[in-house]
Order: C-alpha cells, then structure tokens, then sequence
C-alpha cells in the first residue's frame, strides 16, 4: 500500500513529459549547462529525441516561464513587480508548439503551392501575433498601464488586414477572428470566399513596431516554435527563410527531433541555412554528455523527492538505488554451487601453486575460467593452469570477460537472468533521456511501495531489475502509435532485441557484448555520412532507419572510419539502452555486428529465418525456446 508521501513522489515522477506538469514544471526546473547559449540573440535550433528535455527547456524561455521561475525565488511579490522584473530582461520569449492538425492542412484539395505558401505565411503570421498580443494584454492588466500607442496598434491592425482597433485587447480579438478565418478557409477550400491576407514581411513590420515603442525598446521576440519536424517541407522553407532574415527586433529559437528538421533550404533556391553562419545548433545529446548529464539528472530527481515533502523520511537517489559489484550479482544469480565443483575439481590436483591461484579467484573469476575453456573445447584445469604461466594476461582478460560472463549464468534457467541495478547503471540505460530515466524512478518506486517498503529504505537489486524490465517492454509497447512506420519499428527492435540477447547468452570463445551494428549499402557513395544517407536515400532499409532513429528505438553515433567498400561514415547503431533489460544483454557501447540493408528488412519480413543466419553467421548456436517476456511475441519469431 502506498503512503500518500510515495503517491506524491510517485507523481511526480510519473508527470515525466512537461505537457503533464503544467505550472509544476517550473517548481521543479533545473537549468541545463546549454541553456545559456539558448539565451542568446542569434536563432538557435535544439536537437534531441523525445524525452530528452526540449520543451521543458523551450517553455522555460518562454515569458509565462521567466515569470514563473521569478515568482518561484520570490514568492511574495505582488504580480506587478513580478511583471516588471521579468521585463527587466533583454528579451521576450513567445512560445507555440506546432500543431499537426492544423499545419498539415495547407496541402492538397485542388490547389497550386504558391497558393499554399500565401495562405499558410499569413497564418504563421497571425500565430505568432496572437502569441504576442496575448503577451501584451498580460503584461497590461498586470501593470494597469498602456504599453503600446494607438498609432502601433492601428499600423499593425492594416498589416494584418484586421479592422482597426482601439487598444490591444480588440487587437487581441481581431487576431483570433482572423485566425478562426483562415483556419475555416483552408477546411473549406474551394467553397469558401478567401479572407485578405496579410503584407508580405507582416512578421518584420509587426516585431519591428513593438520594439519601437518605449517600453520594448533594446528589446528581442523570441519567436520559439517547438515541435518544428511537425512543419511540411515547404513550411520549413518559409520559416527557415525568416530564420535567415530575422531582423534585431525578433529571432528564433526552434526545437526538433534529430533527423527532424530534414529541409535547409530556403524560399530562395540557391541559399540554405547554414551552422554556425545562421544559426547556433545545440545537440542535447552533445551538449549533455557524460558527467553534465549525470549531474542534471541528480538534481532533477532529488528535486522532486525533495518536493514531496519532509513528512517521511527519503533517499536521495543515489543511496535509493544502490548498485551491484560484478561478484555480488555472480552470486545472487546462483553462481556459487558451480563455483565449488570448480574449486574442488582444482583442490583435488593437490598442486600448492594452483591452489594458491583458486584462493586468489572469486567465484566469477573461476567462471570466466571455464567458459574460456568450453570456448576453446578443452579441459578446465588444462585452462586453468595456465594461469601461473602469465598471470598478468589473465588478469587483463578476467577483468575485460567478468561482466559479459553474468549473462551465461542462468543461461536457459528461468528468473533473472541479469540484474540491472544501481543509480549509475539506471543513468546507462536511459541514455541520457530525462523522460527515460524519470520512468525508470517512478516504476522502482511504486514496486517498492507496493511491496510494503517506503524509501528510507533502499530499492533492492531485483526490484530495480524488474522496473528496467518493465519500462522497456512500455517503450517497445508504444513504438507502434508513434509513426508511420510504428509496427516495423516494433518489429525491428524484436528482432535486434533477440538477436542481441542471443548472443549475449553464448560467449564462450565468442565477441563479447555485441549488442551495436553498422550498416553495408550499396548506395554509400553517394552520400557524405550517415544523416545524409538516412534523410536522402529512398530504399525501404533507410526510411525505417530514419523513423528508428528520430523516435528513439535506435540510437546513432560516430564510428570508426569506413572498413570497407559500401560501409558508410559514422554510423554505429545502438538498440535504445532503455531495450537492454527486456532483452537480456549488456547496455554499454561495445562491440559491433556487419548488417546489410537487405537483412534491415527481412528482420521485420522474415523474422525468423533473418535471426537464425545473423546469429548463425556469428558462430552461435540459435536457441529456439523464447524466454518468459518474449512470448508473447511467439508469432512474430516464429514467422
């Protein structure tokens, strides 16, 4: 049962996405390292997959979030002067997340793309002035005081093809009319009259008059567009173009999925956005890498232990989820009996130097042993005593097959198999995604409330091992309703999953942790690196590489150089760490398999046979019973 203290935690983290937390979302906020750089006055574009933070951050910059962090320091101001000391800024951010719906609708129906363009570069226009215009009705009400003359609002009025108003609240009004206008137009098209557009260059001369004003003046409109792989490819070329030109009085700040923002270029043919040139381009997974996001992620979590309040005892993360030595787990899996059939079988020899040896040798060390001689097809002690030959060999190799030997354990036994256990092995495995991690928290919790436990206490081993589990069955579960390409994303990560585990499962005189890939095709000379191909090529294999990788199943990062004719640049694969757990094999970026864009698609095709000639071809016996998690995706294994 869980105390109304864990319930509160438990929400906590289980509000993982901003859109769940509302106004809680700023209570709980701590700054990236790269947000300064967001902060800037050049357009800025941020990068990162789902989960990885960009509307948390995004929304922070927005004007409603600067007042919001201000009001969280002072509590006590009045709203006037929280108003004021947010305008105290140098900037103003406004922020819209783009809403698919309502963009996709500026195609088809008869109608030419000039057209489109038109109609949807007056729509933008109108969006972001709404954006604006509810921002100064705001900031009036709260300052009982005019911000912007009459005559700004009666040029703006005519740009917009608005009636003229008094005030900015029927500005606010004729807005959203207009809005509503062009919305009905374009589900009516061909049906309706056409509303009169707005001036062309509308977004210059609107920022350019507020900032003319004197209480914006020295002022920048962050124009913030969140979600911009949303746009089509002809909207990304209008906005991409106003990114170029943005003017002093406003600029950009965008937010995309990796291999989201797939179009450059510009309404002008021969001119493309370009980095640094055009734009500052800040890569989360970059920019958070290693101890940056470790330190993030500690601060998040414990801010919202922390939050739940002081009426119970609680953890902080670190202490709540304690990890495992590799000689701990070894014994928790059930090591120790073949252990001492092994020390016996070396104490019988009677030899003092080898005995000597085996005292030296954890039960995991003695394991490592034995799997190297079945490897090798020979005798344990024939193994075993070379040891004392070149003790500094084996002591390298014992430390580099340790780990990868914890998979073998159970191998065809039922229970856990491996653990995956510990705050740093948690920070692994979400890799580097706070949505991820936050997941991985809020499931080890609530197991741990429901087996009666409260978190002064820490979370053992197998409860953390069982929340891994669960959480990347979820991902792999929601893969479907993602995109287009949702079921063969399912597909493919079941077929990497079991291929990875297979393998993990027989090591013995094998690569061991081969859990990445890299990718042969026939069309590598054509492109420059892997993000190119993915985004130009037209085959089947790169268009459901690209939904992979754009919606987290797989991840990509630079590898060695091109091994060989057809290999493209840069492009190791990795199965999301968040799948490790489900599938039984190690999380950690380690060795890589040669696959081809053929066996890309027969793995979602042909699941059955593909898996048995990859693993086949690695010099693995393939093992057709599936473990307990897979199945229920018996059908799919056995096509």
């Amino acid at each position: 049962m869980m105390t109304a203290n864990l319930q509160k935690i438990s929400d906590l983290f289980g509000s993982y996405k901003a859109e769940w937390l509302n106004d809680s979302i700023f209570e709980l906020y701590k700054e990236p390292a790269y947000y300064p750089e967001l902060t800037t006055f050049r357009p800025c574009a941020l990068i990162g997959g789902r989960g990885t933070g960009k509307t948390t951050v995004l929304r922070t910059l927005s004007y409603q979030g600067q007042l919001e962090l201000i009001r969280r320091k002072e509590r006590e101001l009045p709203d006037a002067s929280l108003w004021r000391q947010m305008l105290e800024q140098r900037h103003i951010g406004l922020y819209y997340r783009v809403n698919i719906p309502r963009v996709t609708a500026f195609r088809g129906g008869g109608v030419d793309q000039e057209t489109w363009s038109r109609l949807f570069k007056h729509y933008f226009a109108l969006t972001f002035a709404q954006k604006a215009f509810a921002f100064l009705q705001a900031a009036e009400n709260n300052l009982a005081q005019r911000l912007i003359s009459n005559e700004s609002l009666g040029k703006i009025s005519r740009v917009l093809c608005i009636e003229s108003c008094n005030g900015v609240d029927d500005v606010l009004l004729g807005v959203e009319s207009a809005l509503l206008k062009i919305e009905m137009y374009v589900n009516n098209i061909g049906i309706d009259d056409c509303p009169r557009l707005s001036a062309t260059g509308a977004l210059d001369f609107i920022f350019t008059e507020l900032v003319n004003n004197k209480f914006f003046v020295g002022k920048t409109f962050f124009l913030i567009i969140d979600e911009y792989e949303n746009f089509l490819e002809f909207q990304q070329e209008i906005v991409n173009t106003y990114i170029k030109h943005a003017t002093t009085s406003y600029t950009f700040k965008i937010g995309a999925r990796h291999l989201g923002w797939s179009n450059k270029g510009t309404e002008s043919r021969d001119q493309f956005l370009h980095h640094p040139s055009d734009y500052v381009l800040i890569n989360i997974a970059e920019a958070m890498a290693g101890d940056k996001f470790a330190e993030f992620a500690e601060k998040v979590c414990n801010a919202r232990l922390e939050a739940a309040g002081e009426s119970e005892e609680v953890l902080l993360v670190r202490d709540l989820f304690p990890g495992l030595s590799s000689d701990e787990e070894a014994s928790l899996l059930g090591l120790g009996p073949l252990a001492a059939e092994l020390r016996a079988e070396v104490r019988s020899l009677k030899n003092k130097d080898l005995c000597l040896i085996e005292d030296s040798l954890s039960d995991l060390d003695l394991y490592v042993v034995s799997l190297w001689a079945e490897g090798e097809r020979r005798d344990f002690i024939e193994v075993y005593s070379e040891i004392s030959e070149d003790r500094t060999t084996w002591d390298n190799r014992l430390r580099e097959y340790r780990y990868s030997a914890l998979f073998n354990i159970k191998r065809g036994k039922s229970g856990i198999k491996k653990y995956y256990s510990g705050w740093n092995v948690y920070l692994k495995l979400c890799g580097d995604n706070i949505r991820y991690l936050m997941e991985l928290v809020e499931k080890a919790i609530r197991l741990h409330a429901e087996a009666g436990c409260n978190l002064a206490n820490p979370i053992p081993a197998d409860r953390q091992t069982d929340a891994a589990i669960s959480v990347g069955k979820k991902n792999l579960g929601e893969l479907s309703g993602l995109t287009s390409f949702g079921a063969q994303l399912t597909k493919l990560v079941l077929a990497l999953g079991r291929i990875f585990g297979l393998l993990a499962s027989d090591t013995a005189g094998h690569s061991i942790e081969v859990n990445q890939f890299r990718l042969s095709t026939r069309s590598a000379g054509r492109f420059s690196s892997i993000d190119d191909w993915l985004l130009n090529a037209d085959s089947k294999a790169s268009q459901i590489l690209r939904a992979s990788v754009m919606h987290l199943a797989l991840l990509t990062f630079p590898g060695n150089k091109p091994k060989g004719e057809g290999d493209l640049k840069d492009e190791t694969y990795q199965l999301h760490p968040i799948f490790a757990p489900f599938f039984n094999y190690s999380h950690r970026r380690r060795r890589n398999l040669m696959l081809n864009e053929a066996e890309i698609v027969d793995l979602i095709e042909a699941p059955a046979k593909t898996i048995r000639s990859i693993v086949e071809r690695q010099n693995r016996g393939f093992v057709e019973e599936l473990p307990g998690q897979l199945k229920l995706f018996e059908e799919f294994f056995n096509d």
